[in-house]
C-alpha cells in the first residue's frame, strides 16, 4: 500500500531536514528519507567534525606561542588523537539524537533506506512506495575517487575522519578548500605535510590574493607545497609506506597516508532519476532554476546536488525558502545567491564574500573598479618568533565605490566576516566603512581605516 504525504524529502542532511521542518511548521505532512545517519555530510563527515579538528589544531598553534608570552609548557605538548576522536564522535552522536528528536517534535516521518523514483510522484524504499505532489532531492555529495592505479592505498575526507591515530608523513592531493583545511590541521598538530597542487596556488576559485597568501603562509609554517604536479599512481611498499608518482616522473616517497581532496560529486546515481524524467548533467548535477525547480514540475533539488554553492547555510536557506513558497503562501520566496559569505578554515583562516577582483573587472571594467589592500602583522604575533601576516582586500565599483568584494586572510577573519557581509549585502559603500569608528586594537579595524587605493591591472 502506498503512503501519501504532502512533501517527501530525499536526504536527511541539514538542507533536507530544514526543508521538512519548515514545511511541517506550515502544516504540511512530511517525510524525510535517509539511507545513512541523519545530519548528512555536515554533521557526520564535514563541517562539525572538521571545525572541531580545526579547534584542536588551533589550540596547538596557540600552545606553540606560549613561550613567546612567557608561559613554560612541556615541549612539545602531547596530543592524544584517539581520545580526541572519541570525544568528537560522542558530540556527533549527540547531534544525531537532536535531529531525531526534531523530526519527532514536528511529526515528520523518518524513513530509513535508499530511495528510488518509480515515477515523477512516487519513490520506493525497501519495497514500500511513498507518494507526494512535492518531492525534494537533497542527497548531498560524496568525495571523488577516480580510477587510478593504487587508489585503494589512499583515503578521502571521509577516511580522514575515520583515522584512529595521527599519520606522521602525509600527502594531501588537491588545493581546494578541503585540501587546504586538512593540510593545515595536520601540520598544526605535528604531521609532516606535503600539499600537492595541480596549479601554482591553492584556492584557485577564490580571489587570487587569497591563494597567494595561503601559499606563502603555509610555506612559512613548514608545509611542503608541490606546485604544478598531478598524482598519477600510488604504490605501497612491503613496509606499508606509500610512494606517490606524479606526471613528469617525480615521486614523493615514504608516505604513511595519502589523502585525496580533488573534488566532490553529487550523490544522485542511485535515485533512478530517469523514471521521474529528471535531467542531470554529465557529472550527475541536477540543474535547477532560481526557485530550485528541476525540469519536472513538483520535483526540486537543493544543496550540493544542484551545482550551486555547496555550503550548509546555502542548503538550509534554500530549503526554507522553498518550503515557504510551497506551503507558506510566499509565492516569490527564493534564495538570493549573489552575496554568499564563505570561510576556509585554513591556518590562519580565509574569509570571502562577493566578487573577486578579476570578476569585478570582467563585469564592470577596470576603470570602474577601485581596490583597497593592506598587509600587516597582527598584534597577536607582535611578541612571537613566527609572525603570520594578515591580508585584507576590498573591491569597490563606480563613483560611489560600492563594496562588491571583501577578501581576508588572518587570525579571526572567520568571525569578523559575518558583520561585514551584512553591510555588503545592504549595499555599503567605501564611505560607509570610512565613517564607521574603528575598534582598537583589533585586526578588523583595518577594514574601516583603509585610505589609499592601489592600481588595478
Amino acid at each position: 500500500m502506498t503512503q501519501t504525504f504532502d512533501l517527501l524529502v530525499i536526504g536527511g542532511g541539514s538542507g533536507g531536514i530544514a526543508t521538512a521542518v519548515q514545511a511541517a511548521q506550515y502544516g504540511a505532512k512530511c517525510a524525510v528519507i535517509e539511507m545513512q545517519q541523519l545530519g548528512g555530510t555536515c554533521v557526520n563527515l564535514g563541517c562539525v567534525p572538521k571545525k572541531m579538528m580545526w579547534y584542536a589544531s588551533h589550540i596547538a598553534e596557540w600552545l606553540g606561542k606560549a613561550e613567546d608570552y612567557a608561559f613554560h609548557l612541556p615541549h612539545p605538548p602531547s596530543f592524544d588523537w584517539s581520545q580526541f576522536v572519541n570525544r568528537r564522535q560522542q558530540y556527533i552522536e549527540h547531534l544525531r539524537t537532536i535531529y531525531t528528536k526534531r523530526l519527532g517534535t514536528h511529526r515528520i516521518h523518518h524513513i530509513t533506506g535508499q530511495a528510488q523514483f518509480s515515477d515523477h510522484r512516487t519513490v520506493v524504499v525497501s519495497g514500500q512506495s511513498y507518494t507526494a505532489p512535492h518531492i525534494v532531492i537533497a542527497t548531498g555529495s560524496e568525495p571523488l575517487m577516480p580510477a587510478m592505479p593504487g587508489i585503494e592505498h589512499t583515503i578521502n575526507s571521509d577516511g580522514f575522519f575515520a583515522l584512529t591515530k595521527q599519520p606522521n608523513n602525509v600527502v594531501v592531493v588537491g588545493g581546494g578548500y578541503i585540501g587546504v583545511e586538512l593540510a593545515g590541521m595536520l601540520n598544526a598538530l605535528g604531521s609532516r605535510v606535503h600539499l600537492l597542487l595541480r596549479h601554482g596556488n591553492p584556492l584557485s576559485r577564490f580571489d587570487p590574493m587569497l591563494g597567494r597568501c595561503v601559499y606563502e603562509l603555509y610555506q612559512q609554517q613548514g608545509i611542503h607545497l608541490v606546485c604544478d604536479h598531478q598524482a598519477t599512481e600510488f604504490h605501497k611498499t612491503d613496509q606499508g609506506l606509500i610512494t606517490v608518482h606524479c606526471a613528469g616522473g617525480d615521486c614523493i616517497t615514504d608516505i604513511d597516508c595519502v589523502l585525496l581532496a580533488i573534488g566532490r560529486k553529487p550523490r544522485t546515481q542511485a535515485l533512478n532519476l530517469s523514471a521521474a524524467g529528471v535531467s542531470t548533467d554529465e557529472r550527475g548535477v541536477i540543474p535547477t532554476d532560481a526557485y530550485e525547480n528541476t525540469n519536472v514540475s513538483g520535483i526540486y533539488a537543493i544543496g550540493d546536488v544542484n551545482g550551486k554553492p555547496a555550503l550548509t547555510p546555502v542548503a538550509i536557506a534554500a530549503g526554507r525558502h522553498l518550503a515557504a513558497r510551497l506551503f507558506g503562501n510566499q509565492t516569490d520566496a527564493h534564495l538570493n545567491y549573489d552575496w554568499i559569505p564563505t570561510v576556509v578554515f585554513s591556518h590562519p583562516p580565509v574569509g570571502s564574500v562577493g566578487l573577486s577582483e578579476p570578476r569585478a573587472i570582467e563585469l564592470f571594467g577596470a576603470d570602474q573598479v577601485t581596490v583597497y589592500e593592506t598587509q600587516f602583522t597582527p598584534l597577536m604575533d607582535a611578541l612571537c618568533s613566527q609572525k603570520l601576516s594578515t591580508h585584507m582586500k576590498l573591491v569597490t565599483t563606480g563613483d560611489k565605490q560600492k563594496v562588491v568584494g571583501c577578501h581576508l586572510v588572518g587570525y579571526g577573519v572567520d568571525e569578523m566576516l559575518q558583520g561585514f557581509a551584512v553591510a555588503i549585502q545592504m549595499g555599503a559603500c567605501k564611505s560607509d566603512f570610512d565613517q564607521t569608528l574603528a575598534i582598537h586594537p583589533t585586526s578588523a579595524e583595518e577594514l574601516v581605516t583603509l585610505k589609499k587605493p592601489r592600481e588595478v591591472s
